[in-house]
């Protein structure tokens, strides 16, 4: 079984780069008229992508070097332990959530709207928001700082990004109960199906009885446990795709098509979520992509398999960068542009240290050049691999090293879709 899956490191930041540009693309005003601009409004396809993947790492981290006779017989035990799983899932995550939180609250308090301010789900591109008095703040901030942000589903967190590591952090916790009976389902097929039908009954529900509210819409996408099937589907992936090679490793007519297959669904959806009812983006968020997600999992998890060390370190080091950049480009875009803006009002920048109100309110009102913005991925994928690799894995080693003791595998555990694309 190959241990490296460079593939699927490239996938994990080429989604990284796309949720990027979802988040980020549409603060420019131009940019709703640039040619072919709806493929970049399907952010859900690269989220639900990556909670797929992060099922199908970590059971193959964690259960695929187990070699049996008989196929699909696995330990009922994770490897290394349930206490060493967490603990190094746990410091994968948490050092990206507390740093690019503390950088996105610093960035925060340079502008002129208050951090008890927070945006409501809605499912249009300008959401209202609402002021929280002193008491549902402290329990907001509590909710972030403890990863637990997304089971209140009536406020965008804090960091907006970061509702995906508090969904994965839950996934982590459900995954050394369920990962071995799923692997060891014997109907693996049927178990894929019921889990994916099970996924899409709350939005299709949601979107059938036409709910609009934000609490509505706070659990039926980013509930935990809502979205939890879908991270189920990623480990019975793994499982089928270990089980059945000659079925699920492609040659290149079948990953030919079924990258065709991918990439048509990809832009059906992408169109229906521009142009079409806005509650059918239920479905589209949660669920009914998951077969064009799977089968460009399984695309790439058989390309790249024969690449140099070259390219497949390079892969493994931009792979091991996504979650950081995933948390920390809205944090850089912030300060990206109050720059930008700085560079064209209509006053003299050196004004802003006596005048910081009429300032602030310059920045804000100045316009945004979409020809920076090529500048700006650069330097967020730049900072991303440096964060990861000087700020983010250091800290994640000391942690381990405290809660583990010293122990040689800790440095060669990534801090991407929470799980090493090698075995550790």
């Amino acid at each position: 079984m190959n241990n490296k899956f460079a593939g699927l490191d490239l996938l994990r930041f080429v989604m990284a780069v796309y949720l990027m540009v979802f988040h980020t693309f549409r603060d420019y005003p131009k940019a709703d008229k640039l040619p072919f601009v709806e493929l970049l409004q399907l952010g859900g396809f690269a989220t639900s992508t990556f909670f797929l993947l992060s099922g199908f790492i970590l059971a193959h981290v964690y259960f695929g070097r187990q070699d049996h006779v008989e196929i699909g017989r696995y330990s009922a035990r994770i490897d290394g332990g349930t206490r060493s799983f967490l603990i190094k899932r746990l410091t994968n995550l948490y050092p990206i959530h507390i740093l690019s939180l503390a950088l996105y609250v610093a960035l925060s308090l340079l502008g002129t709207r208050a951090l008890n301010v927070l945006d409501v789900y809605t499912l249009f591109a300008n959401h209202p928001s609402a002021t929280l008095d002193s008491t549902a703040m402290s329990v907001n901030v509590a909710l972030q700082l403890l990863l637990l942000q997304t089971w209140n589903p009536l406020y965008v967190p804090l960091n907006p990004p970061s509702w995906s590591l508090s969904v994965l952090f839950f996934f982590y916790l459900a995954f050394p109960l369920a990962a071995p009976r799923l692997l060891n389902a014997r109907y693996k097929t049927a178990t894929l199906i019921s889990l994916w039908l099970l996924y899409l009954l709350p939005p299709t529900i949601a979107a059938s009885m036409q709910w609009s509210s934000p609490a509505a819409i706070g659990i039926v996408m980013f509930n935990p446990l809502l979205r939890l099937p879908e991270f189920l589907c990623g480990i019975v992936l793994y499982g089928m795709f270990r089980e059945a090679p000659h079925t699920l490793r492609f040659n290149l007519f079948t990953r030919s098509a079924a990258l065709v297959f991918s990439v048509a669904c990809f832009i059906t959806g992408a169109l229906l979520v521009t142009h079409g009812p806005f509650y059918w983006q239920y479905p589209l968020h949660n669920g009914a992509l998951m077969p064009a997600e799977m089968a460009l999992i399984l695309v790439c998890a058989t390309a790249f398999n024969q690449a140099s060390p070259f390219v497949t370190r390079w892969c493994a080091r931009l792979g091991n960068s996504a979650l950081s950049l995933f948390a920390i480009h809205l944090p850089v875009f912030m300060a990206f542009i109050k720059i930008e803006r700085l560079r064209h009002i209509e006053m003299p920048w050196t004004l802003c240290f006596t005048q910081r109100s009429a300032c602030a309110t310059a920045i804000k009102n100045a316009p945004l050049d979409l020809s920076a913005y090529p500048f700006y991925l650069l330097l967020s994928i730049v900072l991303a691999v440096l964060f990861q690799q000087y700020v983010v894995g250091p800290v994640r080693n000391w942690m381990r090293r405290r809660l583990l003791g010293s122990r040689k595998d800790h440095a060669s555990e990534d801090a991407s879709a929470g799980s090493p694309m090698t075995t550790p």
